[in-house]
């Protein structure tokens, strides 16, 4: 799109472009960098970037361990930009990345200031969360394949859900169900830490046979790793068929809800595609946005041909 011509002036910066060498200096990465190991040095980049709003939320994130051992003095400073609710919205930040920067810090001494400010900013940034009409179900899968950063994503988002949805009802389930009442009034992350990992099988199935009264909708977080025709065990009432279930579940409660059906691992698997299931992808809490639109009855592309250009 454009072609500059290298003069006097420039020769040297497009020769840095081109090379792949041209770098800013002000960077927080930059500056830390200079400063080397000189512990003074460090703590007064950390010091300026902070007090002249320097560093972005998703840097001071990243950073607080550095920070912590760096320039405890900061901590408090730390701690107040952490809770800003401008800078959490603006910031883009994923909810699960609080979770992380909890789980990296939770063993270095004195941190609780930092972890309690973190638990208020995922209360902040959960205020996005829809308040649904009606009765919520929501299932969360805590089988062997759902270790690690998708459990994290699941507890989380299952969280935000539960303690704006005050009728809302929890379940996690693998070859079992395992309902789960936790204290509306705790913080997400204290909703989230009280879902324990179980392991084992996947069998959706379970989620339809547990559920004895018509819910409005059902939320299900998982990877979809299980057998869509027979069950992961064949144990379900419903027949081993997930779609089966979820008939079969309809006829007994008279319920025609929607289904919400998180694939979070992006592997595109759907173990009951019909009518009213919708099947999501992603990690931010804009998809909230997403289910607000489809509660309305509407399509994306519906919303899409709304837009004037």
């Amino acid at each position: 799109m454009v072609r500059p011509r290298p003069s006097e002036k420039n020769s040297d910066a497009l020769k840095a472009l081109v090379n792949d060498e041209l770098r800013s200096e002000n960077t927080w990465e930059a500056r830390i960098s200079a400063a080397g190991q000189d512990t003074e040095k460090r703590r007064l980049v950390w010091k300026d970037l902070l007090e002249t709003n320097k560093l972005g939320y998703f840097a001071l994130l990243r950073n607080l361990r550095n920070i912590m051992t760096d320039a405890p003095d900061m901590v408090a400073l730390v701690c107040e930009q952490l809770v800003d609710e401008k800078r959490i919205k603006g910031s883009l930040v994923l909810p699960f990345r609080f979770t992380s920067a909890i789980k990296e810090i939770s063993q270095i001494p004195e941190s609780r200031d930092v972890i309690s400010a973190l638990s208020k900013a995922v209360d902040i940034s959960a205020q996005n969360c829809p308040e649904l009409d009606g009765s919520t179900l929501i299932a969360v899968d805590t089988s062997g394949s759902m270790s690690g950063r998708p459990s994290e994503i699941a507890t989380l988002f299952a969280a935000m859900l539960y303690k704006k949805n005050s009728k809302a009802d929890l379940l996690l389930f693998d070859t079992e169900s395992h309902p789960l009442t936790p204290n509306p009034n705790d913080s997400v992350m204290s909703i989230a830490q009280s879902m324990p990992f179980h392991g084992g099988g996947t069998d959706f199935n379970i989620i339809f046979d547990y559920a004895q009264k018509a819910y409005d909708r059902i939320i299900i977080l998982s990877d979809m790793q299980a057998w869509s025709d027979q069950g992961m065990y064949g144990w379900s009432q419903g027949g081993g068929n997930p779609k089966a279930a979820l008939a079969a579940y309809r006829d007994r409660t008279g319920a025609e809800p929607k289904i919400y059906s998180f694939d979070l691992q992006g592997y595109g698997t759907l173990e009951f595609p019909e009518k009213n299931v919708y099947s999501l992808a992603g990690f931010s809490d804009k998809v909230f946005d997403l289910i607000k639109i489809l509660e309305t009855g509407k399509s994306m592309v519906d919303v899409i041909n709304q837009v004037e250009l």
